[in-house]
């Protein structure tokens, strides 16, 4: 979320219409000191500035990175963005924009996946 300054004002938004907002981090223990500096930061101020934001911490390597937009579980809405991680820079590592429904829908199965087996609430 080293973007967070771009997307803050319209995450805002979204919570004061009711949209629910979940954030999921990599747990500070897998990031360099200068990541986990920048992320306690960043999760110091969603907390402080969108307490009605739920943020998690993944307890191993997310392969994505990205958002998720009105999933439906009927395909029939949705819209999605996400990153392929690795060691290259942002900019060079594949990355795809989607409103396929389908797509949306497993993107976000992933997610809750993740979310509810493999994240921590609280950082130790």
């Amino acid at each position: 979320m080293e973007y967070y300054d771009s997307v803050s004002d319209s995450l805002k938004d979204a919570v004061e219409r009711g949209v629910g907002l979940r954030i999921l981090f990599l747990h500070p223990s897998r990031l360099g000191e200068e990541n986990r500096r920048v992320q306690e930061e960043i999760t110091q101020r969603v907390e402080q500035e969108i307490p009605e934001a739920s943020l998690r911490y993944s307890n191993s390597k997310l392969p994505l990175r990205g958002s998720i937009v009105d999933p439906s579980m009927d395909y029939t809405t949705g819209k999605a963005i996400f990153v392929v991680e690795g060691d290259q820079p942002l900019s060079l590592r594949d990355s795809a924009i989607t409103d396929n429904p389908s797509l949306v829908a497993g993107t976000e199965k992933y997610f809750d996946l993740i979310w509810e087996n493999e994240s921590v609430g609280e950082v130790e």
